[in-house]
């Protein structure tokens, strides 16, 4: 992973005080401890350029989890939240706000190699979302279309902006076109690791990506989710 961009946004120093430092020489890692006296720096770092980013969660007053999310959706870009524990509450809103993944602990020291494997697979999975096929739907709220060339999805001509994980799960189900997948399924398929209670956090994913392409995804209450388009016959 050498060259890396990596922006580490904190407003403690846990991370830090672990090993991290010594396996961040494998990247060019920027880390801003976030302040309310700095805001605008950190403002100003993600308006910079970077490959993935790390910020912990909750971050600040809730500006800077606002302009992560509007950041995104202009330039989409890898982001892990990390989480000082485990409720699930919050970890649901980390993905409403934007991350592609939630990093939770008490303690991060026994988790590091396992915090760097997601990143490198983050990263990855974003690097790789030109080899996904391109093509157009009818639904419900109109015509969807994906572009993976432009990395677009478009309802009826206007961008949809999707996390990485809400565009590999669409990707997905567009692909088994209407086929019935559990949410192991959508697991097994759209990501590298599994941790305990992550298939819940498929229906996060889900609700989000109903609310931003109305009528796309339907559940067969018990099974799973299918896509519910009708192909359309002119394709990219």
């Amino acid at each position: 992973m050498e060259g890396k961009g990596i922006l580490y946004l904190s407003n403690s120093d846990r991370l830090c005080c672990y090993d991290f430092g010594f396996h961040c020489q494998l990247y060019q890692m920027t880390y801003l401890r976030v302040e309310e006296k700095n805001y605008h720096k950190a403002a100003e770092a993600l308006q910079g350029d970077f490959e993935l980013l790390l910020a912990d969660y909750p971050l600040g007053n809730g500006e800077l989890s606002q302009l992560i999310r509007k950041r995104k959706e202009e330039n989409p870009f890898p982001y892990i939240a990390l989480l000082e524990g485990k409720r699930e509450s919050e970890q649901i809103q980390a993905f409403y706000e934007g991350a592609d993944d939630v990093f939770c602990g008490e303690s991060f020291s026994d988790g590091l190699r396992f915090l760097f494997y997601r990143m490198e697979n983050l990263i990855e999975h974003y690097s790789q979302r030109e080899n996904l096929s391109s093509g157009q739907w009818w639904i419900s709220s109109g015509k969807i279309s994906l572009n993976v060339s432009d990395h677009q999805v478009l309802l009826d001509d206007s961008p949809v902006h999707l996390t990485c994980t809400e565009w590999n799960i669409l990707r997905l189900l567009c692909e088994k076109n209407g086929k019935v997948l559990s949410r192991e399924a959508i697991l097994d398929q759209c990501f590298e690791y599994q941790y305990e209670g992550y298939d819940r956090s498929i229906d996060t994913h889900i609700k989000n990506l109903r609310k931003k392409i109305p009528g796309a995804i339907g559940t067969e209450r018990g099974v799973g989710y299918r896509f519910m388009g009708k192909e359309s016959v002119s394709h990219y």
